[in-house]
């Protein structure tokens, strides 16, 4: 089950047949809540129409900032248990937006954003992976699908 929660301060917030409509707003916030049945290889017994809307709920609850502090606070420990240094890039590169910065990766070397990757891969590793929910499934050489 998905479930989504659209904030908007100021403006307008439209439901039109499938879409949502925001105009003139002066913010947004996107609240996004997914859950499946499974509990453990024998029991798919979970509700996931009630477990998202708990954590709607509980999320709607909070402010931007206080949902913001709570997920660096969550992953801020283990984030940080790595640095990564592959030196320095060119500044004219690194002041590239990061599409341009992808798109020329081949042909120039650009350390740093070889470093960003790296983060970046880990960030969503930590986030799919958290206590009381199921593992990130294995990618690459070690995955047969």
């Amino acid at each position: 089950a998905l479930r989504l929660r659209v904030q908007a301060r100021g403006g307008q917030l439209r439901r039109r047949d499938a879409r949502i409509e925001i105009d003139g707003a002066d913010e947004v916030l996107l609240l996004l809540a997914a859950a499946t049945s499974y509990r453990a290889p024998d029991d798919v017994g979970g509700d996931p129409l009630e477990i998202t809307r708990r954590q709607l709920a509980a999320a709607a609850a909070k402010s931007w900032p206080e949902l913001r502090q709570a997920h660096e606070a969550a992953h801020r420990a283990l984030f940080e248990r790595v640095h990564i240094d592959l030196g320095r890039s060119d500044p004219a590169l690194a002041a590239l937006p990061t599409d341009a910065r992808v798109a020329r990766f081949a042909d120039a070397d650009d350390p740093e954003l070889a470093a960003l990757y790296h983060q970046f891969g880990r960030y969503l590793l930590i986030c799919s992976s958290r206590p009381g929910t199921q593992p990130a499934n294995l990618q690459g050489i070690w995955n047969d699908l």
